[in-house]
């Protein structure tokens, strides 16, 4: 329950976190250690031990945690209030100047990453003419990143600038096969194949050596367009069970001849165009019925059929001033939603003429998008509003589907200090109609820049760097959102700077922490909570020598403050809290108000152990309150496979302690385990778990020259017939790994690196797993290749 004057309010959130009062005839049990330990000795001050007080994240929320994964923490995004009233408008310039193609930058700090090696044949000699290309995993950036081509001797540097992980892809000359670089540094056949090498944005030098062509062999054949169709890009595809090959081409109505390399095996040929519904197959209709082509040798005569509907829809797209658009991009999707290669999609030309052919029968919306928010034929802005379109098998060429499209909007300004220095890390919130509807965060200048919105009228509003929840301020100048000025951002293409902001003090809460015989309590948490919402506080502070602790730059708002141990080991308490009522108070603080919030606080006891494991992994401690109300979760990580000492202090009553769902001292579930009872001012200490005890298949990688090893990436596979499926993975510091597994038949895949940066060949091992019976793989390797940090 929240209390505040004569008002009660339910929160069960706080109920369950409260402080409790240790239950009655509990004892620590005698298998362990308890040691007396004045307050200050109750958090250890040794940095290698995992605690909140070191900055480790203790959730008092139950989760799943027989994963060795760390858990997703991500916060709920706060929407603020509505807005609506006064109006202000702000200087006007031209959208298009700030427009531009996403950076690389826009992805985060940009770096050099240098490649350098040699491309040969197989017979080792140098090979000419070799491309290799970095292309990003992920991202709306540039879709390659560097790219060079071998000279007479073959060698190549490579040097990548990006803030993204790449992979690099090889295209070869005649009589070889497109591949990628694996993480043996050898070429895998294919494109994006498994097994590829993944390069962090983080600034190295590798040197790989001699990479190795693979030869192949020609397939040919050719793709008959029957009907009406312009040069088309397409593209042509020879897949396989493990590996697919993909080339660009150009077709029209007629033939069009084509050849890829490929190495030896079976293959299905097929030739796809999306936009265009385009999805033909060597002899038959699907991948499934496809003919099988069986390469040996050179292989031709692989014709593919494609037939082109006459049936089109085509029309214009201009922008709101009746110019013509170019590149803006046209979707035609069946409507309700249909599987099957149904849609349609084109871009305008120049002129801002489209086309989309292949149209088959069917009932269709109509959307049009270019640089701001997408416009639904016949000119709607909402889908739910968007007009239909019926085709039928009769229907010819449909024309006249015009649209006019949004450039949209871009808000901007600053936010400083009275004194005009400028604030980064405020969040600025863009409400419009009483939703927000985007968000965006100064930079180290004070700067901010919306993205594209819908032309419109807004509120803009600003949180204060380091707090969360509703804005302290709105534009301009005003205090709720009910007072903010309206920026009218209404001329399309347009961009609305000025919508500055001047921080204002806001709020605070202050107080001291203290023992009931008035002594200080230092390095407890103070935590700020809006009201409605303890998931996450608005705010931190950490009480000095003296207890004393200020929270500010507050809105206007209702509030609740909980003290947590820190480094103080105290037990969890709200401000306003009893022994006879142990829920909160709220504090009710005004605009800019000061709120004096003292609070008392019990000395707890701390609960301390080991965790040991496997190098590499996170493992997670659990502590569960016997009676079931509160509950403490905080990671462990391990680093080269000794016992890492942890603790939770700020303790009271009995626990059950668990780590990633083995109970201590315990053969299985939690009714087994032993219960442990924490004592005030005392740390119960001995609370060790090993959690190699439960490993079957443990080993070690190592190098044939005795080279040290700094990390192992090790992956289980399980056979399942013809097919081996992902079991486990586990990258790692050092050299060992450890799995448990059911019994069966196996393989592990290893990678890594040794201690001197060099990359190590990627081993597959194959191995079984008896039931009863430990597996132990002693696996060898060699360094391939330098990777050096700069």
């Amino acid at each position: 329950m929240l209390r505040t004057g004569g008002v009660v309010l339910t929160a069960l959130a706080l109920i369950a976190s409260s402080a409790v009062p240790a239950v009655a005839g509990e004892s620590a049990p005698s298998t362990s250690t308890v040691v007396t330990a004045a307050a200050p000795d109750l958090v250890s001050d040794d940095p290698a031990v995992v605690s909140a007080a070191h900055g480790a994240q203790v959730s008092t929320e139950p989760g799943d945690t027989s994963s060795s994964e760390e858990p997703s923490d991500e916060a709920a995004t706060p929407v603020p209030p509505s807005a609506d009233t006064p109006v202000t408008q702000a200087r006007v310039t031209d959208a298009s100047a700030t427009a531009a193609d996403l950076p690389e930058s826009t992805y985060g700090e940009v770096v050099r990453v240098t490649v350098s090696g040699r491309f040969v044949t197989p017979a080792g000699a140098p090979a000419a003419g070799v491309n290799l290309r970095a292309e990003p995993i992920f991202g709306d950036g540039p879709g390659e990143l560097a790219q060079i081509t071998t000279g007479a001797n073959g060698t190549f540097t490579l040097n990548v600038d990006t803030a993204r992980p790449f992979a690099l892809l090889v295209t070869p000359g005649a009589g070889y096969v497109t591949g990628m670089i694996g993480t043996d540094r050898k070429i895998i056949p294919g494109n994006w194949p498994e097994g590829r090498w993944v390069l962090e944005p983080e600034a190295a030098v590798s040197t790989i050596g001699d990479v190795a062509l693979v030869a192949g062999h020609a397939v040919s054949g050719t793709v008959t367009v029957t009907g009406p169709l312009s040069p088309t890009e397409t593209r042509l595809q020879l897949s396989a069970e493990n590996a697919q090959f993909e080339i660009p081409l150009s077709i029209k109505t007629g033939s069009t001849s084509w050849s890829v390399t490929v190495p030896k095996g079976t293959y299905r040929a097929s030739v796809t165009g999306y936009g265009l519904g385009i999805e033909a197959y060597y002899g038959g209709s699907t991948y499934d019925t496809a003919k099988p082509i069986v390469v040996n040798g050179a292989v031709t005569s692989i014709g593919i059929a494609v037939t082109i509907s006459s049936r089109t829809i085509s029309g214009t797209v201009r922008d709101l001033k009746g110019n013509p658009v170019e590149g803006a991009g046209v979707s035609l999707n069946p409507r309700p939603w249909t599987s099957g290669n149904l849609a349609r999609s084109a871009t305008t030309a120049a002129n801002g003429t489209y086309t989309l052919l292949n149209v088959v029968p069917g009932t269709f919306d109509l959307s049009f998008y270019s640089s701001g928010p997408p416009t639904y034929w016949p000119g709607v802005s909402s889908w739910d509003n968007a007009g239909t379109i019926t085709v039928t098998s009769a229907s010819g060429s449909l024309t006249g589907y015009n649209a006019a499209v949004a450039a949209g909007v871009r808000i901007t300004g600053t936010s400083t200090n009275a004194d005009g220095t400028p604030r980064e890390g405020d969040t600025i919130w863009f409400n419009q109609a009483g939703n927000n509807v985007a968000s965006m965060v100064t930079g180290p200048d004070g700067s901010y820049s919306s993205y594209i919105l819908p032309a419109g009228e807004y509120t803009v509003g600003l949180s204060h760097a380091g707090t969360v929840g509703t804005p302290q301020q709105w534009y301009d100048g005003k205090r709720s959102a009910a007072e903010a000025d309206l920026v009218r951002a209404t001329t399309d293409g347009a961009v609305y700077d000025g919508i500055d902001f001047v921080a204002v003090k806001g709020g605070s809460i202050t107080g001291t922490v203290s023992f009931a015989g008035g002594a200080a309590v230092t390095g407890a948490t103070v935590s700020v909570f809006a009201a409605h919402n303890t998931d996450q506080p608005v705010a931190t502070a950490t009480t000095d020598a003296q207890g004393r602790y200020t929270v500010k730059g507050l809105n206007r708002e209702n509030y609740v403050v909980k003290i947590t141990s820190g480094t103080s080991g105290v037990v969890d308490v709200w401000y306003g809290a009893t022994a006879s009522d142990p829920a909160a108070v709220v504090i009710e603080l005004g605009l800019d108000a000061t709120f004096r919030a003292d609070v008392t606080a019990v000395l707890g006891g701390t609960i301390s152990g080991t965790v040991t494991g496997v190098a590499g992994r996170t493992y997670w401690v659990s502590l569960s309150r016997q009676d079931g109300s509160d509950y403490r979760s905080m990671a462990v990580p391990i680093t080269d496979g000794s016992a890492v000492k942890w603790e939770v202090s700020g303790l009271a009553g009995t626990w059950i302690a668990s780590v990633n769902g083995d109970y201590w001292n315990a053969d299985g579930s939690s009714e087994q385990a032993t219960p442990i009872t924490v004592v005030p001012g005392k740390v119960f200490t001995g609370v060790d778990f090993d959690l190699r005890k439960n490993l079957n298949v443990t080993g070690a990688l190592r190098t044939t020259d005795g080279s040290d090893i700094a990390r192992v990436d090790a992956t289980i596979e399980r056979q399942e017939g013809e097919w081996w499926n992902y079991v486990d993975s586990a990258p790692g510091i050092g050299a060992q790994f450890g799995f448990s597994v059911e019994p069966g038949a196996y393989r592990i895949r290893t990678s890594g690196y040794s201690a001197n940066g060099d990359a190590l060949r990627e081993t597959t091992t194959p191995f079984t797993v008896v039931a009863g019976k430990p597996t132990v793989l002693d696996i060898t390797t060699q360094r391939a290749g330098r990777s050096a940090a700069v």
